[in-house]
Formats: C-alpha cells, structure tokens, sequence
C-alpha cells in the first residue's frame, strides 16, 4: 500500500475550533516513521508562521525580511501545495503590515519589484479581520481564510493521497490546536490561551 495512503487514512477528521483527536506531536510522530528525511524536513519547517518551526518563539523567525522570506518559500518544490500556501501566507501578512501601518501612521516599506507578496483574496479577508471588534475575533477570521484556502489548494491536487495532503494536515493540526486552548481549564484560563496564541501568529495582533 502507498505510505501516504496508509498515512492520511489513519489521521481523524480535523474541524478548525475543535480539539483534535491527535497532537501535532503525536501527528509528526507517526510522520517521522514513514517519511523520507527531504519530506520530513521539509514538513518540520512548514509552519503557521513562515520560516519559524511550530513551538519556536515570533521573535525567532528571520523571515519578517521580503528577500529572506522569498528564499525561503523557494525552498519547497514549485507548484506544491507547501509552496502555494507559504506564498499565500506571507499574502495575509504583507496585508496585515500594511494596515497596521496606515492605522498607526507609520511609512510602509513596499517590497522590491519581483517580490509577490500580494493576493486580492487574502488582502479582502485582512481587511475584513481587521474590522473585527477584537484580536481573537480578527484571528478567527484570518484563520478561517487559511483553512479554506488549504481546501482550495487540495481541489488542485489530483492525487489525494501524497504529499500535499500531509501539508495540508500539519497545518490544519497546528490551527485546531491553538483554537482548542479557548476550551482548555477553565473559560477564563481558556481565553487567555487563545489570546497568547494569537499574539504569537497574528502579524496585526499588536495593535
């Protein structure tokens, strides 16, 4: 049987504000014993944030640069589903700059020719988010723009069991996680969870 065949059909269902049956943990575990060591590499390093491993701090990314987030996006093969989402990613978040930017007042770096840090869809759910009444709210909304964005890119793969699908998963995992910390201890505990976490993924969070 295809390792990936037998690896997608055993990962449950993921629903985005749901704890989900399995940890990323425990996802990459099962991972790491079928993967190849390029594959496992590159899945290690596909996070919510570009170019910062899940677990590792904001601050630790060395990607907030366009040239160096560039070179890191090109890292993953061309036209897989990793790559077409990195690039959709850093989308929202040159957005999300760029709004942050004009509300605070601040000059806004354009990047260089070249750079493609731009997609009328997500610029639309960034404007949306930021009209959201507060940061959890804003952050449900980018997050749901990821979500179904990771549903369009999966229309596009013709293979179902590859790959891409596993990308796919490991960023759903690391979404349902972070949303299932808002019913993690108590409600008050449970809402401060989602706010670090979302102080820790939402590049206009600061605001």
């Amino acid at each position: 049987m295809n390792l990936y065949i037998s690896l997608v059909s055993s990962l449950p269902l993921l629903r985005m504000t749901e704890a989900p049956l399995v940890s990323y943990g425990k996802f990459m575990s099962d991972c790491e014993g079928l993967l190849d060591g390029k594959h496992l590499d590159m899945l290690r390093r596909f996070s919510l944030v570009p170019g910062l491993r899940p677990g590792e701090k904001p601050q630790d990314a060395a990607t907030d640069d366009p040239d160096a987030l560039e070179a890191f996006i090109a890292e993953f093969p061309k036209g897989s589903l990793a790559r077409e989402y990195l690039s959709f990613e850093s989308a929202l978040r040159h957005s999300a700059m760029k709004l942050r930017a004009a509300k605070l007042g601040a000059s806004f770096a354009a990047p260089k020719p070249g750079h493609t840090f731009f997609d009328p869809e997500a610029d639309r759910m960034v404007r949306a988010a930021f009209a959201a009444p507060n940061p959890v709210e804003r952050e449900r909304i980018l997050d749901t723009a990821r979500w179904n964005k990771l549903d369009e890119l999966e229309v596009k793969n013709r293979t179902p069991f590859n790959f891409d699908t596993v990308c796919a998963y490991s960023i759903r995992i690391q979404i349902a996680e972070k949303w299932a910390a808002r019913s993690a201890g108590n409600s008050a505990e449970g809402l401060d969870r989602t706010v670090l976490s979302v102080l820790a993924t939402d590049p206009g969070a600061q605001n």
